[in-house]
């Protein structure tokens, strides 16, 4: 059940301590909020096995319907039911073709909506993260791509994926997705090599 964040009553809310870990693998349906600065967002999300939507509230790399995410928090009482908050968000694109259609038409890449979205799954169906990822001058065969716009796809795709891959490395690394987003942010591209040589 979704609900607005942080608006519960203190009186009402179990001490940090008391709650236990969860964990939450789900497929982002909806972003609520989502301040690209810090990475602050607010989620709608579908778990695996579960039924309904749930809420998740933290700090995430670029996030956009369609996402994976693998979150681990502790579930708090809201106005209207529960929300999960995330100490850590970590991100994957889908591979589903459904949610890969519905990834790219949310307007996580840049040069890609709902209708490109949908003439790219027709043309490389699954396959379709692989071509803009390894040979991206394969989308030029799309009716209505150009140069341009191919290159902008290209362009935003490795910033999108430098920026999933720096921030997950930190996760698994036990860094909270807040600082992982602030590092990112500080370092960019070279973030997991400064981390590597500099722990």
């Amino acid at each position: 059940m979704s609900c607005t964040p942080f608006i519960a009553s203190p009186k009402k809310r179990t001490s940090k301590q008391a709650r236990p870990l969860a964990e939450v693998e789900a497929r982002i349906v909806r972003v609520t909020f989502h301040n690209y600065d810090n990475g602050f967002s607010v989620l709608q999300v579908s778990p695996e096995g579960g039924r309904g939507l749930e809420t998740v509230v933290g700090f995430a790399s670029s996030v956009a319907a369609g996402v994976r995410i693998r979150a681990t928090g502790r579930w708090q009482s809201c106005e209207g039911g529960r929300q999960l908050r995330a100490e850590a968000i970590r991100t994957e694109l889908p591979s589903n073709p459904e949610e890969m259609k519905r990834c790219l038409g949310s307007g996580l890449i840049d040069g890609i909506g709902p209708a490109y979205a949908g003439r790219f799954m027709d043309v490389f169906g699954g396959k379709i993260f692989d071509v803009i990822d390894k040979h991206p001058e394969k989308l030029l065969a799309v009716e209505g791509v150009g140069k341009k716009r191919c290159d902008t796809i290209a362009r935003s795709w490795t910033e999108q994926k430098t920026e999933r891959t720096a921030v997950n490395y930190l996760i698994d690394h036990g860094v909270a997705s807040e600082i992982a987003v602030k590092i990112f942010r500080q370092y960019g591209d070279d973030t997991v090599k400064i981390v590597k040589e500099n722990p």
